[in-house]
Order: C-alpha cells, then structure tokens, then sequence
C-alpha cells in the first residue's frame, strides 16, 4: 500500500516575495519549473519530486517506482492578501492569536517568526478587522495589497471606534481623538496632563487606572475553553459565564466613563472644592453622592443646592421655635440672645482650655496657704485623666498629687534616676540634680529621698 502524506513547502525566505523568488524545485522527469504548484515529493527517492501530471501517468525511473511512498506537497507560500504575507504566515498569525490571545503581539510575533510585533498587529486589524466583508477577509486575488512601506508603533494606534489610524487616513474619513486625547463631558482637556490622575491611579494616556472595577474579572473566563465535545448543560454553563464576564465588563466602563466625565479623575481639584463646602454640607453632598450617576452633573448640583437650602430652612424654623418657647418674639431679641449665648460658650470654652494647660503645665506657681488645699483637690481629681496614671501604685499617685507632678513626668524622673543607681551602683543627691537640672531642687531633693527610701535607688551610704 502507498502511504500518502501532506505537508507544507516553505523555500526559507524571510517573506512571500522572498520565497517565490528564491528556492526553485524542477520535476525531475519533465524538468518544469513547479515551486509555485502543488506536487509530489517521494518518501523512498532522497530530494526525487514530480509534478501533478508526471505523477498521474505513473512515471518511473532506474531509482523511482510509482509505488513508492509519497507526499503531497501544498506550495504555502503564495501570497493571499499582501505581497508580503504568505499563506503560511497567514496561518501562523491567526493560530498564534489563538494560542496567545488577541493584544499580546510580542509572543505572536515570535510565533510567525518572521515578523514583528508591529506587523503583526497592523496586517490582522487591516485584513481581518477592518474591512467591509468582515468577519471574513476581503479575499481579492485578483489585486494583492502592496504593504512594502515599513509598519511602526504610529500605524497600530486606533481611534475611539477601535479602527487603526492609517486606515482611515487610508480611506478619507475623519479621525476622533481618543478619551487618552480628549476628555469628554464638561470639564474637557484637550491634552492629557501626565499629572492629573496619579493619587486615584489613573493613567491619562493609556486612559484606564491600574486598578480597574472588579480588577479580578478575567479569572472567571481565564482557563475556560468551549469545546465541540461539551454537553448542553455545559455549553450553557460556560455561556452564563461569558454573560457575566460581559456585565462586569459593561459595568467597569460605565464607572470610568463616570470618573473622566464628572472629572473626578482630577483629585486636588476635587478636593479643593469639597473644602469650599462646610461639614453639614459635606456630609448632604456624600449622603447622596450615589445618585449621581443616575443624572447628569449640572442636574445633581442643582439638587445639592436645593437640599442644601432646605436643611438651612429647617434649622431656621427650629431657632425661630425655640425662641418663641423662651418668650422672645423679634427678630433683634434673639439675635441678642444667640450672641450672649456664643459669648458665654466661648469664655467656658477659653476657661477650660486654659485650666486644662496650668494643669499640663510641670513647673506650676506654688499656690497661697489659703487656696493650697482647693488646688490640691482639684488636681487630685484631675490626675486620673492624665496618661500613665494607671502605671502608678496608690502611694505613688499620691506623691504626684503632693508635687504637682504629671505621673508620665514622673515615670521618666524615675526611669532616669535607678537606671543611673543600678549603673554606678548607687546614686547621689547632688547626681540626681545634675541629671533633672530642668526640674526645681526641691522635687528633686523629694524624688531622691522618695526612691531611697523605696529601695529604687541605693544612697552612697547604703552601697558603702
């Protein structure tokens, strides 16, 4: 029996015109030129091939017998819509498309091997794309594309539609700028600024953010394949799925869309005008911030204004009520009211900062004999507020309240005074005033004699 089997011929060139003009391949019975036809190559007879008709006459030679194993070989090198793109290639491209996914020209590039990725993204969108008989290829092998002007990065920028530049040049239709040229909505810029954009990771010339809604979309479709083989239930399982992917994917651009129109996009000016506005109308304006994108910007600054002024008027008939209930019954009266009112708060409120800060402060003015013990209550009271309290023993606490003394300033005169002691092995009076020189002598001279005799700090006589 004749084995037959069918291969592709490829001469070795860089290009379709290359190969037709290099490698020859003659039959070797009738000598004709078939490099560019469909032939017969043998499997038995090393470099032995026919053509179409010498094979099918069965020809035979001292070497070669028409019952030697064969092979078809198709002549894959012909141009189909370029003249620089054979049907190999063509093959290539779209199982490297395939394989790697659609924008990943580097790995697709490396595929076809024998262009570039720019080529490679050029040729599919021009022949495949962009064309009037799309999904299908304009098949017109009559007039082959003349592609001989070299493809760089500038042919494969698109336009909002996603058909390439160069093309509608190409054609005379007029080109859009991009949303990464040209913002749309109110605010538009005509240039994209590199620096808008950066604290809310927007990038103005790619035109998306780094992270993007439901950043982890893709992994839903990521490893799915549909194959010929699966059972309705599964074919209906992985549609849902795609119908999903499509919702996020919908839903993801609606909420760009909303950030690069409502400019949101530009943070510090954002920001800037939200300082602009007090709390109370802050708080109204995020309060309904997720009803804005059910309405257009000037219609959601018109309701804010509106609601504003309705919380302003409410709150004015409340103060106009509680006036009435206190028998003022003019306008002036309770103005006069109100400001007494805010003097009055505001002279507590100075009082209480002000007593807050004699209270903080370390080197307090010795009271008189006649107000020593009120003081001393007072800050008694007082004491259990301040930080490190709950550090201290009972005693302790105490012996702040005597010094008038902070109890956190009291855990560092005490930390820096036994650590001194356990170093030296005892401490002295005169010592420990060098070490708290900002403290007074007398609160040292207490302090000293209060670690000494709790055994926290060892007296020269002690250690001797």
């Amino acid at each position: 029996m004749v084995s037959v089997k069918q291969e592709s011929y490829s001469g070795g060139g860089s290009s379709a015109e290359d190969r037709l003009k290099g490698a020859q391949c003659d039959c070797d019975y009738c000598k004709k030129d078939i490099s560019s036809q469909v032939h017969i190559k043998c499997a038995h007879c090393p470099k032995f091939n026919l053509c179409v008709d010498c094979f099918y006459v069965g020809v035979e030679t001292t070497q070669h017998k028409n019952n030697h194993p064969y092979r078809v070989m198709d002549d894959m090198s012909a141009p189909l819509y370029t003249t620089k793109w054979g049907a190999d290639e063509e093959l290539l491209l779209l199982e490297g498309i395939e394989t790697f996914g659609l924008g990943n020209w580097v790995d697709v590039a490396e595929h076809v091997g024998t262009k570039n990725k720019f080529e490679c993204e050029y040729h599919y969108w021009s022949v495949y794309v962009d064309v009037d008989t799309f999904p299908l290829p304009q098949n017109n092998l009559t007039t082959l594309i003349n592609d001989s002007k070299p493809i760089t990065d500038r042919d494969v920028k698109k336009t909002d539609d996603g058909m390439l530049v160069t093309i509608k040049k190409n054609l005379g239709i007029k080109t859009s700028m991009s949303c990464t040229q040209n913002y749309e909505g109110p605010n538009k810029i005509k240039q994209p600024n590199p620096k808008i954009g950066l604290e809310v990771g927007f990038v103005p010339y790619r035109g998306d953010f780094d992270v993007e809604y439901d950043n982890d979309a893709e992994v839903l479709i990521g490893e799915m394949e549909i194959s010929e083989n699966d059972t309705p239930q599964e074919r209906q399982y992985k549609l849902d799925i795609l119908r999903l992917y499509d919702y996020k994917l919908a839903e993801r651009e609606k909420r760009k869309k909303f950030a690069i129109e409502r400019n949101i996009i530009d943070w510090k000016k954002t920001q800037t005008n939200e300082k602009k506005k007090n709390k109370e109308e802050r708080d109204i304006v995020n309060k309904y911030r997720p009803f804005a994108r059910f309405v257009s910007q000037e219609d959601f600054d018109d309701l804010m204004v509106h609601v504003i002024k309705e919380k302003q008027l409410r709150q004015r008939i409340e103060q106009l009520q509680a006036w009435r209930t206190r028998g003022i019954s003019t306008i002036e009266g309770g103005e006069l009211h109100e400001k007494k009112n805010n003097g009055t708060a505001a002279v507590n409120k100075h009082r209480s900062r002000s007593s807050v800060k004699k209270e903080d402060f370390v080197n307090l003015v010795s009271p008189s004999l006649e107000n020593k013990n009120n003081n001393s209550n007072a800050f008694a009271q007082q004491e259990n507020m301040f930080i490190g309290a709950e550090l201290l023993s009972s005693k302790e606490r105490e012996f702040c309240v005597e010094l008038r003394m902070l109890p956190n300033q009291y855990i560092l005169c005490k930390d820096a005074l036994t650590r001194e002691s356990f170093r030296q092995g005892f401490l002295s009076k005169s010592t420990a005033m060098s070490l708290l020189s900002d403290l007074e002598q007398n609160k040292v001279s207490k302090l000293y004699d209060y670690f000494v005799v709790c055994g926290w700090v060892t007296s020269p006589h002690q250690s001797g």
